[in-house]
């Protein structure tokens, strides 16, 4: 029996979703080939840079769509290299940080730009070096996760 996938797109998240503590299974990886054989478009779409993806993924995975990295934020070609749309955060996402700051001990802040993650508590980055897409705050409790996310709502609706 022959079996046809054409006109069919199949998009996952990869961590905890199509990997496991960061290995693809070879199960999940042969149902994927198996896919794109037989015409169907397989991509991802994760909270991770398109480099994550490129240097963990790559080339065990196949892909023949565009990626959703970032959150959304950035979809590129499956070369990882063509941003094909971005949506970086608006100049003024500075005021957000810093209000964050205000509001609780944060353990870490995440900063995404195009290929890479920076840690703000770690080091401090140059906010004019590229135009960033995600912001991650990191708090010790969930609590304080739940406060910083009202309190942020409130101020920036």
């Amino acid at each position: 029996m022959s079996v046809n996938f054409d006109g069919i797109l199949l998009a996952t998240d990869i961590d905890d979703t199509l990997a496991y503590m960061g290995k693809i299974s070879n199960e999940n990886l042969e149902a994927i080939r198996f896919f794109i054989e037989n015409g169907g478009k397989f991509t991802v779409a994760t909270g991770r840079t398109p480099d994550y993806i490129k240097e963990k993924y790559l080339p065990d995975l196949q892909i023949n769509a565009p990626i959703a990295a970032i959150n959304g934020a950035v979809v590129v070609a499956q070369d990882i290299k063509t941003p094909l749309w971005a949506c970086p955060l608006p100049d003024d996402f500075m005021r957000v940080l810093a209000a964050a700051k205000q509001i609780t001990e944060l353990q870490n802040i995440l900063i995404y730009s195009f290929d890479k993650t920076y840690s703000c508590i770690e080091s401090p980055i140059d906010f004019n070096l590229a135009p960033y897409f995600k912001l991650l705050f990191v708090t010790q409790s969930a609590e304080q996760a739940l406060l910083l996310k009202r309190e942020l709502e409130a101020i920036f609706s």
